[in-house]
C-alpha cells in the first residue's frame, strides 16, 4: 500500500508499506510548511499553514490551488474518512468534502469554552 509522510514542503512516499521511502514532490507553492496529511476518497489532502490543498489519488504531485480556513496557524489538525475531512483548530471546526482536486461545502463552526456549572 501507499504511505505518504511531510517535512517542510517536501512529501515522501512509499509504494511498499513503508519498507522503503523516496521523495515524491516538493511542493514550493504551498503557503507554507506542511502541517498534516491525510487520504480519503483517493484524494491526498494538505494542511500547510491554515491552508487545504488536495491532489487526486493518480497524480498526487498535480494539487489544486489552496483553500484558506482562515486560522493561519500550524497547531490545526485534520482527519477524514469516506470523503469527508474535519479540521481543528482550539475552538473552530471545519467540515468538507473532497474528490482529486476539488473541495466542497466547507463549513465553519465554533464551538463556546466549556464551563462547568457552580
Amino acid at each position: 500500500g501507499n504511505w505518504w509522510f511531510a517535512q517542510q514542503r517536501r512529501i515522501y512516499k512509499s509504494e511498499d508499506h513503508g519498507a522503503s521511502w523516496a521523495l515524491h514532490t516538493t511542493q514550493a507553492g504551498f503557503n507554507g510548511d506542511i502541517d498534516d496529511l491525510t487520504y480519503t476518497n483517493n484524494t491526498l489532502v494538505v494542511l500547510a499553514t491554515g491552508y487545504l490543498y488536495t491532489a487526486a489519488s493518480s497524480d498526487t504531485t498535480d494539487f489544486g490551488t489552496g483553500v484558506e480556513l482562515g486560522s493561519g496557524n500550524n497547531a490545526m489538525n485534520i482527519a477524514s474518512a469516506g470523503g469527508r475531512v474535519v479540521a481543528a483548530y482550539s475552538a473552530y471546526f471545519w467540515n468538507f468534502t473532497v474528490s482529486g482536486k476539488t473541495i466542497t461545502g466547507i463549513l465553519l463552526a465554533y464551538t463556546y469554552p466549556y464551563k462547568e456549572k457552580s
